[in-house]
């Protein structure tokens, strides 16, 4: 794939894959499998992959994964159904007329080099972070190697982002 051209090529079986798995979180998303719903995310994944070559060739960005990076995934679940509980909590709040305390968390991170690998590394912290349904990342500055983000309750920072760069002060 050449970035210098207007048209980068991404193969068949890449696009393929996008468009499924847009079309895969529309239908989670829209927790609804009928017709109607199944046709609309066809087309919404549709247009959507339509214009990924589009942003693809306008970042000069690359990104490279290690192994075990990508197989931190396996945490994924059990942030999806905490994060969940977590938000369970905040509606019992809110209808019992309490304030939910939420508030914007930073934690170390080690941002390393502008590099394919770092760009990887931080890439899938975020990611893997934001799964979290109380959570939202707002970013990780570089000059500053902190990661922000979001909580709705304030929980723990997941074990698993100390294997991806965040690094916990005064054994916390």
């Amino acid at each position: 794939m050449s970035r210098t051209s207007s048209s980068p090529r991404i193969s068949r079986v890449t696009l393929a894959a996008i468009w499924i798995s847009q079309l895969v979180l529309w239908l989670i998303f829209a927790d609804n499998v009928g017709f109607r719903e199944i046709i609309v995310g066809a087309v919404a994944s549709t247009i959507a992959t339509w214009f990924v070559p589009s942003f693809i060739v306008r970042t000069d960005a690359s990104f490279r994964f290690r192994r075990r990076w990508a197989l931190q995934a396996i945490h994924v679940p059990e942030i999806l159904c905490t994060g969940s509980w977590v938000l369970l909590r905040v509606i019992a709040r809110r209808l019992l007329g309490r304030k939910v305390p939420g508030g914007i968390v930073a934690v170390r991170f080690d941002v390393g080099k502008d590099d394919a690998w770092s760009r990887g590394r931080r890439a899938i912290a975020i990611t893997y972070l934001t799964f979290a349904p109380n959570n939202l990342v707002f970013g990780i500055p570089r000059e500053q190697e902190v990661l922000f983000f979001h909580t709705v309750i304030p929980q723990p920072l997941p074990r698993f982002m100390l294997r991806l760069g965040a690094r916990l002060e005064n054994g916390e």
